[in-house]
């Protein structure tokens, strides 16, 4: 669970972290200015790169966890048979990926408006039903079903925050959200292909010395660039909103 952990709360650190942050800001000065339909059009733009972000980070470590789990923790005292149940915990708390960004950006809806208390009491809830899971689970999943009781956790604290926020106005455009989703799921399957296809190329480097880790790399890259190429060809609009944004940056610079 612990090593399964640092992997998959990798991109909740470096990107759900950050895009909360920037949030964050702007939502409390459009709730300053009472812009509501801005706080709205924020959490809606940040949820929809969310999912075009992390659906592709939560699949790419579904199909290719053992490859990532060999490359970094495989040797010394870390076994083979510790390879096999990581990689059963990682099945299960990968999944949440999504979620557990989401739950970043979702929050500061609530924050920006100085209501501290809801998140906390859904969180609390939260932990609650965590906890009833786990003892549900845990005995027919082992470790994965804590990993999944975790997960379904923090769907259930996503669910009930978004319901919240429907209840004071937030009215989220669900079908652009679900376009996003279906393009995003399109998009990495069709990277998913071209990862598996490579891998037995990669053999040969990873047997190399250091090779496990370059060809995780490389796979890696392979996933991102066919991903990125998906996109293009479904005309995904984060891409080209991610990309102006970088441009905008440049020219401030």
């Amino acid at each position: 669970l612990s090593y399964s952990e640092r992997i998959v709360y990798l991109p909740v650190g470096v990107f759900a972290l950050s895009v909360g942050s920037v949030l964050m800001a702007d939502m409390s000065h459009s709730a300053a200015s009472g812009k509501y339909r801005e706080m709205v059009e924020s959490l809606q733009f940040s949820l929809r790169h969310v999912i075009y972000c992390c659906i592709p980070m939560s699949i790419f470590v579904i199909f290719f966890r053992t490859e990532i789990i060999e490359a970094l923790f495989l040797r010394g005292q870390f076994t083979l048979h510790d390879l096999k149940e990581t990689s059963w915990a990682m099945l299960f708390y990968c999944t949440g990926i999504p979620f557990f960004c989401a739950v970043k950006v979702i929050t500061p809806a609530f924050f920006a408006r100085k209501d501290m208390k809801t998140p906390m009491k859904v969180s609390l809830l939260a932990i609650v039903f965590n906890i009833i899971l786990n003892f549900v689970l845990m005995w027919p999943l082992k470790q994965g079903g804590l990993a999944l009781a975790t997960v379904l956790s923090s769907v259930f604290n996503n669910t009930v925050l978004l319901i919240l926020l429907h209840r004071s106005n937030f009215q989220l455009d669900w079908k652009k959200l679900g376009v996003t989703f279906f393009k995003t799921v399109f998009s990495s399957g069709a990277a998913v292909l071209a990862g598996l296809l490579s891998v037995p190329y990669l053999v040969c480097v990873s047997q190399l010395r250091g090779g496990k880790f370059a060809a995780t790399i490389v796979l890696l890259l392979i996933y991102g660039i066919v991903y990125l190429l998906a996109s293009l060809a479904v005309r995904a609009e984060e891409l080209h909103e991610f990309l102006s944004l970088l441009k905008k940056r440049g020219k401030k610079n």
